[in-house]
């Protein structure tokens, strides 16, 4: 399984690398260029818009929209490179071993995108008092694999405090139980 992990997370690396979104065109008015036009190369970036009467709550969600884009842009790929490699003939014969790597594809996507960072940011405040906040989140490749090598030490670890939890309660019960007479 680790093995599996490590070939899904190097893949997405060397995806991620030379992948990056791109909304050709021209911007509308009042949308910055980098909004419609992202920057290419080095990582994943992914943008997103907020209107709120909160300058701090159209901040938040505008970022938050532009680090869900890159979770979807990895996720997408993930999902392709799973299905791909699920694809190939002989290169998983257990369904256990089959189980495990889309579990491991799944905890990838699910991350939190710790290694999402903001890029840009411009606010517009306008006529009515409200606030419009346009925002360029970036995902390196770097902070996708330790995004997934994260995802894949929480699962671990849980997985192991659940075996443990079993054995104190097996214990227990034994104990409350007392000795079983001859």
């Amino acid at each position: 399984m680790k093995k599996t992990i490590t070939a899904i997370a190097v893949a997405t690396m060397s995806i991620l690398s030379g992948c990056a979104g791109s909304k050709a065109g021209v911007p509308p008015v009042g949308v910055p260029d980098w909004y419609v036009n992202q920057p290419s190369g080095g990582g994943i970036y992914g943008t997103g818009e907020q209107q709120s009467n909160s300058l701090q709550l159209a901040k938040e969600q505008a970022d938050f929209a532009g680090c869900k884009e890159i979770a979807q842009t990895l996720g997408q790929k993930v999902e392709g490179l799973t299905k791909q490699y699920l694809g190939q003939e002989g290169a998983v014969k257990s369904s256990e071993a089959k189980e495990a790597l889309a579990n491991a594809a799944r905890s990838i996507v699910n991350i939190n995108l710790t290694g999402c960072v903001n890029k840009k940011r411009e606010v517009r405040e306008l006529p009515d008092g409200s606030y419009r906040v346009f925002s360029l989140e970036f995902l390196d490749p770097a902070g996708a694999v330790a995004a997934a090598k994260g995802a894949r030490d929480a699962q671990q670890a849980l997985a192991q405090s659940k075996q443990t939890f079993d054995e104190l309660d097996q214990l227990l019960s034994r104990d409350v139980q007392g000795p079983k007479a001859p």
